[in-house]
């Protein structure tokens, strides 16, 4: 691939970073700080989390579907941003993870079966994804199961998890969505299912 064509992808790779990155800002800020009223001081931590969480996961999203077309340098820009995201949403998590952010995850001081479920699948997603970041560090399971493809559906299920425990109850309450959007948490479950969903319907 000659470098003209190499420096048009990267272009249309951050062109796609962009417009995700705003897409997730801007709906996480509408959602949130207009019409759920979060002050403007908790923007930095539990409200931008939420921008990364959802910014990663499309990305992810985007390059296995990239990735399936064989568009390999089209979609490892994409891969290495979703990965700074995710590990910054980790990051922040470990801040804003309180009872006075997450009240529905504990039980007086300590987690209760939802918090501890949704941090566990969390946890184990983020287990799945080491391999699709470090191919050589973890060439054994890559030996035993061929490809990404394994690595990256348990990481999809993981995720779907995750976000399914985490939110589940408030999907089908629309009448108490801010503004009538939906919860981030519902947009994460159906952009980590899709993946698996086209992969069983083909």
């Amino acid at each position: 691939m000659n470098q003209f064509r190499k420096s048009e992808i990267r272009d249309n790779s951050i062109i796609i970073i962009i417009a995700v990155f705003l897409f997730s800002l801007i709906y996480a800020v509408l959602r949130y700080n207009v019409f759920k009223g979060v002050p403007w001081i908790d923007f930095p931590t539990y409200v931008f989390n939420k921008v990364l969480s959802l910014s990663a996961l499309i990305l992810f999203v985007l390059n296995h579907f990239y990735k399936n077309k064989k568009r390999i340098n089209s979609s490892n820009f994409l891969q290495e941003f979703a990965i700074i995201f995710v590990l910054l949403h980790v990051l922040i998590s470990f801040i804003v993870l309180t009872p006075n952010y997450f009240s529905k995850f504990f039980a007086e001081s300590k987690f209760n079966l939802t918090g501890g479920l949704s941090i566990l699948f969390g946890i184990l997603a983020i287990g799945f994804l080491l391999p699709l970041i470090n191919k050589s560090t973890f060439k054994e399971i890559y030996n035993r199961f061929n490809n990404k493809k394994f690595v990256a559906n348990i990481f999809f299920v993981l995720t779907t998890m995750h976000v399914l425990v985490m939110g589940f109850k408030g999907w089908f309450e629309p009448q108490t969505w801010p503004g009538g959007l939906p919860p981030i948490t519902l947009i994460s479950f159906i952009s980590a299912i899709s993946p698996l969903f086209f992969r069983i319907k083909n």
